[in-house]
């Protein structure tokens, strides 16, 4: 079954959830030199990479509604991370979770506040076990 573009937005901001989670823990220990902040690092950038997988895979129509988002620059953007993530600057990926993550949801969905999952919600949602194939 193919997504709707309801479906992607729905992806969106649970990835955007888990961003919000991630920059809540503090700049200082993103950047630290350790294992917790290489751990906290690699969920930002799947986190990323997957707020702009979803962003590329919105339909055309969608895409002309919201071009102030950019859609293009944002498809590229996608690419690069996905292709070059050892390449990807710690300074840039937490500048994507700080601005790009908010601001991209914020213009997905003007007319009504986003409301994110508390930490616990958001552990639960992305732990919870999923349905074995038979």
């Amino acid at each position: 079954m193919r997504k709707t573009d309801a479906d992607r937005i729905a992806d969106i901001e649970r990835f955007a959830t888990l961003a919000e989670h991630i920059v809540s823990g503090g700049r200082d220990a993103f950047m630290a030199s350790n294992i917790d902040a290489e751990v906290l690092r690699q969920a930002a950038l799947r986190s990323v990479e997957c707020v702009y997988l979803a962003l590329s895979e919105l339909s055309d129509d969608f895409a002309a509604e919201k071009d102030e988002l950019g859609f293009n620059e944002l498809r590229g953007m996608r690419n690069r991370i996905a292709h070059l993530y050892n390449d990807i600057d710690a300074e840039y990926l937490w500048n994507a979770l700080t601005d790009d993550v908010s601001s991209v949801v914020s213009l997905l969905r003007p007319r009504r506040s986003v409301t994110f999952m508390s930490p616990s919600s958001a552990r639960q949602w992305f732990c919870a076990p999923k349905p074995k194939l038979s």
